[in-house]
């Protein structure tokens, strides 16, 4: 039962004020004079007064004072007492309680008092001495009977939860107060994967609260359970309630942000996804669909639609859109571009912005080519600068056109970008970032084979910066690529540092005769004029296992976090390394691999403001329709 916890402070402070009380003196009546009248008194008596004083000499003073033995506030079942005399030995000594009588003592004047045939609740004792009829009482002394066992209210994280936050604090929310003197190592045992580890344990002001935090729970996934036993006590003694009082829960080290099934319906086409993070807006989310681009954004419990499916239809012929592209400008508007198709040849690619609770044209829509994905950025001025891959129709050489909006308008800007010269060159695998307002392009380029032109051979990397008329296009240095000959550098992802230097990652086939995996994901940095590698080469399996599609990012340091996807044999899996500097290491000590069972297709991603990677990726059951995905390093 909860009970006020003012009452004993006032019961403390009567104590304190009155710890004794003088039993009035006993005295006897003074004499008459013949007309009635009082005569003087002698110098052994007082008179008669209202603070309880009875007529008696002055060596027959009697103080009473009760005691509670070991001051207890809270009893559950019996309490000791203590009568304390002195000066004259009463006549009799009598206890109440709630003005009743409860016993009459004898010297010593000590009783036991049972109190279980008494209710819950506050009680009042005081002691009464009684000398030659008349009576005197002693300080009152408050008491509260307790005999309902605290039992638990609320838990945190809660029993059976399998995606606890990191750090999440570990709660217990309780009926009453709980004992201090209670809490130590046996009453509050806490386990990591299966071992008791030393914790802290604080109990709130009120004592209702218990806060228990591992001292060194080291990195994630982490399996907990806590156990709390009966001695644990309320001030009454009373102990814990046990039934809730052991919990295990689980803390993985990725957390599903949207329903774990998936974000997109289960009948639907949902591939490519992108995510878009940034301090000025909610996440944005956008996949491509069998006719369009869905764009989401996170309202902290939902991924929301924003607006409805982009895409156009003509003459009532289906459009086939690419993969889309986010970004957000400086204000946080949301921006989406993709190209669309009706025979996989020229294409028109569109641009717009979220306005108003709609999507709006930033520009009419510019010319493309197939399925690639435009790359998009917007400069410190909100301008979109976009780079696309253009085929020319009935030659099939492609190259790199950069384009800048002015207005309604798209321009071009500078030359065509491209490496070689050769005719039916394939480019493919844009990316770019922005140094100040200034555009970095890397892509791979690939020769066609001279006997059969649809296959691809030769790919390797380029990078290249704009500087402006009149400079133009400025390469860092030459083709990019691990191996010398005999291998295929593909799928090229970009990031620049805060000194505008670039940081690549690629997935390149090994030489036939190379006991290795059948490609690993490389890296490699700009600095001092030149291509450094970044530790390794990266994979997990050693066999027909190939490391693909890279994806990075650069932390606040500057250093990379690099995702690939790679087959363990079975499925799909999507892996993870981080850069510290001088070698590659798993997220915050996490295994590095992300915990999904499911075939892994296209995936993407992208830090917050607070430097967390997020991932979102499609996956399913091999040979069921894929669904988006988004989880983020459990921090």
């Amino acid at each position: 039962m909860n009970l006020s916890k003012r009452a004993p402070l006032l019961a403390l402070l009567g104590l304190l004020l009155s710890g004794c009380i003088d039993l009035p003196e006993v005295v006897d009546p003074m004499p008459l004079d013949d007309a009635g009248a009082e005569t003087t008194h002698d110098a052994g008596t007082v008179p008669a007064q209202d603070g309880g004083l009875i007529d008696a000499g002055p060596d027959e003073e009697v103080h009473v004072s009760l005691s509670l033995v070991g001051e207890p506030t809270y009893v559950r079942s019996s309490v000791s007492l203590q009568v304390t005399i002195q000066g004259q030995a009463p006549d009799k000594v009598e206890l109440l309680v709630d003005d009743e009588l409860l016993a009459t003592l004898l010297p010593p004047y000590n009783y036991t008092w049972d109190t279980l045939p008494y209710p819950e609740g506050r009680h009042v004792l005081v002691a009464r001495a009684t000398k030659n009829g008349r009576s005197v009482s002693s300080n009152m002394r408050e008491l509260f009977l307790d005999r309902t066992p605290p039992r638990i209210v609320a838990r945190a994280p809660s029993p059976g939860d399998v995606a606890a936050p990191a750090g999440q604090a570990i709660r217990v929310e309780l009926s009453e107060p709980l004992a201090a003197t209670t809490l130590n190592d046996a009453s509050v045992q806490l386990r990591l994967d299966g071992s008791l580890v030393a914790r802290t344990v604080e109990l709130s002001v009120t004592g209702t609260v218990l806060t228990i935090t591992p001292t060194a729970p080291g990195p994630l996934p982490h399996h907990f359970e806590l156990a709390l036993s009966n001695a644990l006590t309320d001030a009454a003694g009373n102990p814990l309630d046990t039934t809730e009082a052991s919990w295990s829960w689980h803390v993985p080290a990725w957390l599903s942000v949207g329903p774990s099934s998936g974000v997109s319906a289960a009948n639907q086409v949902a591939v490519s996804p992108r995510l878009r993070l940034g301090s000025k807006t909610d996440p944005l989310l956008a996949w491509q669909t069998k006719t369009g681009i869905e764009v989401r954004r996170w309202r902290g419990n939902t991924w929301e639609a924003l607006g409805g499916v982009l895409g156009h239809e003509a003459n009532d012929v289906t459009i086939f859109a690419s993969p889309p592209t986010l970004q957000v400008d400086a204000n946080g508007t949301p921006h989406a571009s993709w190209a669309e198709t009706d025979d996989n040849s020229a294409a028109s690619v569109f641009l717009k912005r979220w306005i108003d609770g709609g999507w709006r044209d930033v520009a009419q829509p510019t010319s493309g080519w197939g399925w690639n994905a435009p790359e998009l950025q917007l400069d410190s001025g909100r301008l979109p600068w976009m780079a696309i891959v253009t085929v020319e129709l009935g030659q099939g050489t492609s190259s790199i056109r950069l384009r800048k909006a002015n207005g309604s308008q798209w321009n071009d800007v500078g030359p065509a970008l491209r490496s070689t010269s050769a005719a039916l060159a394939s480019i493919r695998n844009l990316s770019m970032s922005l140094d100040g307002d200034m555009p970095v392009i890397a892509w791979t380029e690939f020769d066609r084979n001279g006997s059969d032109p649809r296959i691809e051979i030769n790919g390797r990397i380029y990078v290249s910066r704009w500087a402006g008329s009149p400079s133009g296009w400025q390469s860092f240095g030459g083709a990019i690529r691990a191996h010398p000959s005999d291998t295929n550098a593909d799928e090229v992802a970009l990031a620049l540092d805060g000194n505008g230097n670039p940081v690549i990652a690629w997935s390149e086939s090994n030489p036939p005769s190379a006991e290795s995996t059948a490609a690993n994901v490389h890296l490699r940095r700009w600095r001092n004029s030149q291509w450094q590698a970044l530790g390794s080469p990266l994979n997990a399996t050693l066999g027909d296992t190939p490391a693909t599609s890279p994806r990075l990012v650069l932390d606040s340091t500057g250093n990379p976090i690099v995702a690939w996807r790679e087959s363990d044999g079975t499925t799909q899996r999507l892996h993870i390394r981080q850069w510290t500097g001088t070698s590659w290491t798993t997220l915050d000590g996490t295994p590095g691999v992300l915990p999904i069972s499911e075939d892994i297709g296209a995936f993407h991603m992208d830090l917050d403001a607070s430097g967390t990677p997020w991932v979102t990726f499609e996956a399913g059951p091999i040979g069921q329709r894929p669904r988006i995905h988004v989880y983020r390093l459990n921090r």
